[in-house]
């Protein structure tokens, strides 16, 4: 095994633009002189003064690369900064179509793989989230038709990095049910804002509270085009009365976008089998990641416990409490999913104050293409 050593700076700053140089320049800088050298069946690159990349992009003789947080040349698919790479056995960063295990990929100039719709050469194809190219997309433009229960989904845009320089970042959607007719019951992967759940602290409703206008009309103009938004379904959303407290749920209500209520969010995310006594219906799937942007509108986040990482928790990001719709136990409360220590996915159905302001948004909706 190689030994660390400590990067001067300014390799350091290098290292940083590197990612921007591979994602869209037409720099042509080469990695500083070095050779490649190899542990056990692992490769890794030398620079002449000993150092080597590590977490970054580099380009070596002409072509682009990119080393892990140990400093071994990644192969195969990769995800990083949030989006797909595929790397060949000798570690060169792909382009263009590639055939990988029998099926057909296009990756951008910047080596991302693409998704959605994407005209090449005057030609228009489609992609499903996966990268798969959709044959045949006359009778399904987005490739959702063969998507599954448990499948991700990549539907609409929304800020999410935190850097609006770089443009909106496609929303990844989890599919938590799927009807005979095709239609898809889809939550974003990670909390996509923070924000109440009512603006002033009264006793409200889901049916009039000021979240549900954002979502059905701030945020839906915001991350869909009107070819999407015709895909989202008006659907009928159940407002049950809170299971514990027995708190008014209200009048049912017509939606495009909504929260998951407490039924919804047991049903769909099972408890884990672990009973830590302090606790109850830990579910390390119900537990949810927030995206820089949501972090930066001041939600509140913690880090994830040496538990939640052996329950398969990701260390990656940081974990956030998330708004469900249904009412709390007490006036001018209501539900939501807590993650006290990060071990994961606690449904609170004491609940919070409707006007607290550090409460991530998780949106949910039925979709069919």
């Amino acid at each position: 095994m190689k030994k660390l050593k400590k990067l001067c700076g300014a390799i350091l700053i290098a290292g940083f633009m590197l990612p921007q140089i591979a994602m869209g320049s037409t720099d042509t800088a080469e990695a500083a002189s070095g050779k490649w050298k190899q542990d056990g069946k692992k490769w890794w690159y030398s620079y002449s003064d000993g150092t080597y990349p590590k977490s970054k992009w580099e380009k070596i003789g002409g072509k682009w690369y990119h080393f892990d947080k140990w400093g071994y040349m990644q192969t195969g698919w990769q995800k990083i900064s949030g989006k797909w790479y595929y790397f060949g056995t000798n570690g060169i960063m792909k382009m263009g179509w590639q055939k990988i295990s029998g099926k057909w990929y296009y990756f951008n100039g910047s080596g991302s793989m693409a998704t959605g719709r994407k005209t090449i050469k005057g030609v228009e194809y489609t992609f499903r989230s996966d990268g798969l190219w959709v044959e045949n997309a006359a009778s399904d433009s987005t490739g959702f038709s063969e998507a599954k229960v448990g499948d991700v989904i990549s539907f609409g845009k929304y800020e999410q990095d935190n850097n609006t320089a770089n443009g909106q970042e496609m929303i990844e959607w989890i599919v938590l049910d799927r009807k005979q007719d095709g239609s898809l019951l889809v939550i974003s992967k990670y909390a996509l804002y923070s924000g109440p759940y009512n603006t002033e602290c009264i006793d409200v409703t889901w049916e009039t509270c000021t979240l549900r206008k954002w979502l059905n009309s701030t945020f839906l103009n915001a991350a869909f085009t009107s070819d999407e938004k015709a895909m989202i379904l008006k659907t009928t959303i159940k407002n049950n009365d809170n299971p514990t407290y027995g708190t008014d749920g209200g009048n049912d209500t017509k939606d495009q976008v909504f929260l998951l209520s407490i039924d919804e969010a047991e049903r769909y995310f099972k408890n884990d089998d672990t009973d830590l006594g302090r606790l109850k219906g830990v579910s390390i799937a119900r537990a949810c990641q927030i995206t820089e942007y949501a972090k930066a509108q001041g939600a509140w986040v913690c880090e994830v416990t040496e538990y939640a990482k052996k329950q398969g928790a990701d260390d990656s990001k940081y974990y956030c409490i998330w708004w469900l719709r249904s009412p709390a136990g007490g006036p001018e409360k209501v539900a939501e999913v807590i993650n006290e220590g990060c071990v994961g996915g606690d449904i609170h159905d004491e609940g919070n104050y409707v006007d607290t302001v550090n409460i991530a948004i998780r949106p949910a909706m039925w979709i069919k293409p």
